[in-house]
């Protein structure tokens, strides 16, 4: 008879046995699916058992089903378009943000001077494949140092960067230099803001979905899948607070914060700032994405609550800001980017008419490089597909691919850098290239470093040899501030210097003053300090005429006019069928509401045309300058924005149309002596004969695209 020991031992070895069983027999599992995501075989018993791959490295690695990938580009373009036309059209006005403003707007941030000044030792630098007279990257450059609106950065990527890892340090050293605070998007709700220190999350009663599980979530939110890779779908009286940390610079000055969601039906949502001040907004049914807007002094948390109307109801998340940089961490886990194309390109077209990115970074592949692969080639041509995806979706913005980061194998000789990097960092450079994007290898400033190996050594990453921590973060996203840095720095020294040449022994500089223009020429007594060539402004060929929609007003004018006048295309306003129009002094203001197209561009010139006699431009509400004297022309390409745009021109002309009423009225007006008021051969002179001077504008005003050149005399 067994004793109870015996027993014991003998159903611990049957245990033992059928678990390495249970082993063995998983590792020899073909490849499956979960959630749509193909698997790679699982070799558990890696250290134990030994596989023939030669066969599967000869292959290029399985990507997600191909039914979920076929993406035709033209459609998305279409579909944009299509809900674009339908949200104009709709017969009433649907209230898409509300505004609550608890301070005047900030102080716009200036135009920044760039420091050279290196974080790390190596400069690892950005390639930009766009050419010379399109490179969306140097028009990012241009707005990073001359934008007095916030410059928006969107990261998008895999675990890698989960957490903030990464984005939390690039955030932070951009705002440093120029300008700019809080932590950008947080969602709704999801499981992985615990792991986030950037910014707290606490949330209630929201039922949230990742896109790498879309399956499981309900048809209406399946179908709105924003880039951040989260919907949320809200119960009665659901609820989340963000709260801002001091986990990284900047992050507690935040002044602004914008939540995001669709609300189909009639619902009641309610906002908390601060834990103090609350405010509840009725909320219209449309299908389109809403924004509420909150401004005040100091931004240290925010509520968010549905009260009613949860039903359809779809939470995206909020950003949180200030004047100056914006980056937001859009990472999914297991991603390899193609999970994008799962995204509704009119959600992300929408959003992007909301907050308007200037810069998309992409950091993926680190899910697909297997060891023993070098072919790559299917996925070269799906990121193409994304750098296009993303062109649709978030038309002004440059696009800029990361290499996948340097990764070390098990090896019997110990850890080894993965044999797959070199050919996928290949691959990748190619894409953007083709596409006209810009790539930096992230693997080359790791290894700038010390690589993979030093960075565990250091404490910088997990034992697995794959992903970076919070430290590990902290010096790649350095190389990658230096680097668009650096990029920065060369676009404001080449605005700083013009091409020169010597002829005949003389110095000629190369310039480019149109008529009635002028420059500041700098010469030096010694060498000519060593600058990038100047970047000529040379017009393209097709310019946009604001022919038709026109209105006129005064703001001010003597005598008065209250009327506002429909114009259609602009004209003196001495032709109007008003009595006083012939004869006032005043500022009219001419304005327009005009679609931009999308057309490539260095930057927008603003021609006016014939002004009577000075003009100030306004473009959404912004302030871009003042033009007295030939020629009315003003750049206005930093202050236009895709879509729809509105354009005010305030023309003040000159009192004598005014001064010949008096005279002909006999009217005293002069408040000098009549010596003084005298003709060329000194003689008192009236002005009751004058004819009416043409006042406002008096021709077409066009939009002309220009591309900047570097060229030679």
């Amino acid at each position: 008879m067994n004793t109870p020991e015996k027993d014991c031992i003998h159903r611990g070895w049957i245990a033992a046995l059928a678990l390495i069983a249970v082993l063995t027999a998983v590792s020899f599992i073909p490849p499956q699916s979960l959630g749509g995501v193909k698997l790679r075989r699982a070799n558990i018993l890696s250290d134990l058992v030994a596989f023939d791959d030669a066969v599967a490295a000869a292959e290029e690695p399985a990507l997600f089903d191909e039914e979920d990938f076929h993406v035709d580009m033209e459609q998305v373009a279409e579909r944009i378009e299509a809900e674009r036309i339908e949200a104009d059209s709709a017969p009433r006005p649907v209230q898409i943000t509300f505004e609550w403003t608890l301070a005047p707007d900030s102080v716009r941030r200036m135009p920044v001077v760039p420091d050279s000044t290196r974080l790390n030792p190596t400069l690892v630098e950005i390639e930009d494949f766009g050419t010379p007279d399109s490179s969306r990257l140097r028009a990012f450059y241009d707005t990073l140092l001359c934008a007095r609106r916030p410059v928006r950065i969107a990261v998008l990527g895999d675990s890698f960067i989960e957490g903030d890892i990464l984005t939390a340090d690039l955030r932070e050293r951009l705002q440093q230099a120029y300008g700019g605070g809080g932590a950008g998007f947080a969602p709704m709700a999801s499981p992985l803001t615990a792991f986030r220190r950037t910014i707290k999350t606490q949330s209630k009663g929201w039922t949230s979905y990742n896109i790498m599980q879309r399956k499981a979530a309900p048809q209406n939110l399946r179908e709105n899948f924003y880039v951040s890779g989260w919907v949320c779908q809200p119960a009665a009286g659901a609820s989340t607070r963000w709260e801002n940390t001091d986990y990284r610079k900047r992050l507690d000055t935040c002044t602004a914060a914008q939540v995001f969601f669709i609300s189909p039906g009639e619902s009641r949502v309610e906002l908390t700032l601060n834990d103090s001040l609350r405010r509840e907004f009725t909320v219209e049914g449309a299908p389109n994405i809403r924004q509420i807007a909150v401004t005040a002094p100091h931004v240290r948390s925010l509520s968010f609550k549905v009260l009613s109307g949860n039903e359809g109801f779809i939470g995206y998340g909020a950003v949180f800001e200030a004047d100056g940089v914006v980056v937001d961490n859009y990472s999914v886990r297991s991603n390899n980017g193609q999970a994008m194309f799962w995204t509704n390109p009119s959600v992300n077209a929408q959003m992007n008419a909301l907050l308007g990115y200037d810069l998309v970074i992409l950091q993926y592949g680190l899910n697909i490089m297997q060891t023993g692969v070098s072919n790559y080639t299917n996925y070269a041509g799906q990121i193409e597909k994304m750098v296009a995806y993303v062109r649709q979706c978030f038309p002004t913005a440059a696009v800029l691919v990361l290499g996948v980061s340097d990764r070390s194998v098990k090896t019997d000789a110990g850890f080894e850098p993965m044999d797959a990097i070199p050919h996928m960092l290949g691959y990748q450079r190619g894409a953007a290239e083709n596409t006209g994007a810009a790539f930096w290898p992230t693997c080359d400033a790791m290894r700038s470093l010390g690589g993979m190996e030093q960075f565990v050594a250091n404490g910088w990453a997990g034992k697995d040899f794959t992903h970076i921590n919070y430290a590990g973060g902290r010096r790649v996203a350095w190389s990658l501030f230096d680097a668009l840095n650096a990029g920065a720095f060369r676009a404001y020294t080449e605005a700083e210097a013009a091409r020169i040449r010597r002829q005949k022994g003389k110095t000629e500089v190369y310039l480019q003053i149109p008529s009635g223009g002028s420059l500041i020429l700098q010469t030096f007594t010694e060498k000519t300090p060593d600058c990038p060539a100047w970047n000529y402004i040379h017009e393209q060929p097709l310019s946009i005429g604001l022919d038709h929609g026109w209105t006129l007003s005064f703001p001010e004018s003597e005598p008065a006019i209250p009327e506002t006048f429909m114009i259609d295309h602009p004209v003196s306003w001495t032709t109007l069928d008003h009595p006083d129009a012939r004869r006032n002094m005043a500022t009219g203001r001419y304005s327009l509401t005009f679609r931009l197209p999308e057309m490539t561009a260095d930057d927008w010139i603003l021609d006016l045309g014939d002004v009577r006699e000075s003009a100030r431009v306004y473009i959404n509400g912004q302030s871009v300058g003042t033009v007295w004297a030939v020629p009315f022309r003003l750049k206005v390409g930093k202050y236009l924005e895709p879509g729809v745009n509105r354009i005010d021109v305030d023309v003040t002309n000159l009192p004598a149309n005014r001064i010949a009423d008096y005279d002909r009225r006999k009217t005293t007006w002069r408040i000098f002596k009549e010596i003084n008021m005298v003709d060329l051969n000194y003689r008192q002179k009236q002005y009751d004969k004058w004819e009416p001077m043409p006042s406002g504008l008096n021709s077409p005003v066009r939009l002309i695209p220009v591309a900047t050149k570097q060229v030679s005399p």
